[in-house]
């Protein structure tokens, strides 16, 4: 038998329009620019409290976002009607386990503010029936693949690039390059992601690796990225490279080839001393890079946070596998960043434009998320 279908944003404003217990005149479901809010969102009066229906055609980085963007129109003067200062309803039609459970953990991590009342979508029922959440905050000591990151954590953190891996950065020699463990697959062999200030441009083992910069969209848009990567390298198709050019098939490029094309890349992205990091399109992917090593300082509270972990050619902080909810896929720590011995999650973003207040929150989220996911490898247990 298939899931129950659940309820869409619009079916979510038709049945508040017509619920008695809503305050007439105040179901709006159209953009909010000044607090950022999408029209994906429907908000009311109702039962006497600012509510937020969240449809199931919602996207989840909006869906799990909307606890906070319920806060942000509660908290905001322009909030239409006369409703309770103390608790705000959100109403998730029917969704997946992983939105809830990340909704679970955002609302348990508020510790002032109004209290939020959870109502989501009654099992098996196709209807408008609302009940109470009563689920608990996932914990995952006992996630298969929580443990199973936690065991390739502890092997990458003594693991070593060697080989093509090893010559590859240091025939670039950039400090714009770095090699990424990539911590959801095990290192036994150790394939390393190749990244320039953060935007993944190959991969390398000890024997071979790759080189390959995006791909054109199903319209044939292009990025900014993989435009400047086919300006060095025309062929279209990966660029294939090898220790042992003697044994590799034809075709395969040496190490010395491959670090040549590299250094090409980082001058068509204006060069390693351009001060606000390579112009790859990607300025998150840069920004990460560079506080990585040290090279953008992070303060919070009053003192700078220092990078975990001190490598000329390894990134070894961030990237960090995470769970947001019970059989949720992967979802990527952006920064491990420590004060003093206490090691702090970091979600990095770029200065934003008009309308950026969503994507601010739905940040603030990420981090609480991210911290959330509790089972750290026990080679972190140094830092704290």
């Amino acid at each position: 038998m298939g899931a129950t279908a659940g309820l869409t944003a619009q079916q979510l404003h038709t049945w508040l329009e017509q619920h008695p217990d809503t305050t007439p005149g105040t179901v709006v479901a159209t953009k909010d620019r000044r607090l950022s809010l999408s029209s994906k969102l429907v908000h009311a009066v109702w039962r006497g409290q600012h509510t937020l229906a969240v449809g199931s055609d919602v996207a989840p980085v909006v869906r799990i976002g909307a606890l906070l963007d319920l806060i942000a129109w509660h908290l905001s003067a322009g909030s239409p009607g006369s409703a309770d200062p103390d608790t705000v309803t959100l109403l998730l039609a029917h969704t997946t386990p992983e939105s809830t459970d990340a909704i679970r953990v955002l609302s348990s991590a508020l510790t002032s503010g109004p209290r939020v009342h959870l109502l989501h979508q009654a099992e098996g029922n196709a209807g408008p029936l609302f009940e109470e959440d009563t689920g608990s905050v996932p914990d995952y000591a006992e996630s298969a693949k929580a443990r199973r990151w936690a065991r390739y954590l502890d092997a990458w953190s003594r693991a070593q690039p060697s080989g093509a891996a090893l010559r590859l950065a240091e025939l670039v020699g950039s400090d714009s390059l770095r090699l990424y463990p990539m911590l959801a697959k095990s290192p036994d062999p150790p394939l390393w992601s190749v990244r320039l200030d953060g935007l993944e441009v190959g991969r390398v083992n000890e024997t071979r690796g790759e080189l390959d910069v995006g791909k054109d969209s199903p319209a044939g848009q292009r990025s900014i990225a993989r435009s400047r990567w086919l300006t060095v390298w025309p062929a279209g198709a990966p660029l294939r490279f090898t220790a042992d050019p003697a044994s590799a098939p034809s075709g395969t490029e040496t190490v010395e080839t491959a670090a040549g094309h590299l250094r090409a890349l980082i001058d068509a992205f204006g060069g390693e001393h351009a001060p606000a990091g390579l112009a790859h399109g990607q300025p998150e992917h840069a920004l990460e890079s560079r506080v990585l090593r040290g090279a953008v300082p992070v303060a919070a509270d009053g003192a700078t946070l220092a990078p975990s972990f001190d490598d000329p050619r390894v990134s070894r902080g961030s990237q960090f596998p995470t769970l947001w909810g019970r059989g949720s896929r992967a979802h990527y720590l952006d920064v491990l960043l420590r004060r003093g011995r206490e090691p702090w999650a970091v979600e990095l973003k770029v200065l934003g434009g008009g309308g950026a207040g969503a994507y601010y929150r739905h940040g603030v989220a990420q981090a609480v998320l991210y911290k959330g996911h509790r089972r750290a490898p026990r080679w972190l247990a140094r830092l704290s």
